[in-house]
């Protein structure tokens, strides 16, 4: 029931997303993007959940470590552009939103990089190596992005 509970939140969410971070116009799509909004936070939230509890059943302190830090990370990078929207300041919403979303979208890269055969590569434990990366490299990424960008209009997100 775990494993159900958490693939249908990742799911959701990773569905979810694109939606919250297209920038069509707004008056038109606000009432729709605050109730996916919703969806997604509470996607993560049932995904995140079902993630501590399997973690703990997970082979593995490395494992069960890297597992229940991409949950808080995927909790936190949420709880902070819920925090910001709330608090009525769009633009950290914005970048919170969309680093939230770089972390919802870290099981895809770790399979990626399971299926391209980078895991062989990562050490004595592989799987939890490869779950640290497949968060922390979209994060950094989105950070360059996002700081580094020519067009202001990225890096005002």
């Amino acid at each position: 029931m775990a494993l159900l509970a958490h693939l249908a939140g990742g799911s959701v969410a990773l569905i979810a997303g694109p939606f919250q971070l297209w920038s069509g116009p707004a008056e038109l799509r606000l009432s729709l993007h605050r109730w996916v909004g919703r969806v997604y936070v509470i996607a993560v939230l049932v995904g995140g959940s079902a993630a501590f509890y399997l973690s703990a059943y997970t082979q593995g302190f490395a494992k069960q470590l890297s597992l229940q830090a991409l949950g808080v990370v995927w909790w936190a990078t949420t709880w902070m552009a819920y925090r910001a929207i709330r608090s009525g300041r769009e633009l950290q919403h914005s970048r919170w939103a969309t680093r939230s979303y770089a972390v919802t979208f870290s099981f895809v890269i770790f399979r990626l990089g399971a299926e391209l055969g980078v895991l062989r590569l990562l050490g004595s434990e592989p799987v939890a190596a490869g779950i640290w990366l497949s968060w922390m490299i979209p994060l950094l990424m989105t950070e360059v992005t996002r700081r580094f960008s020519l067009s202001p209009f990225v890096r005002n997100r």
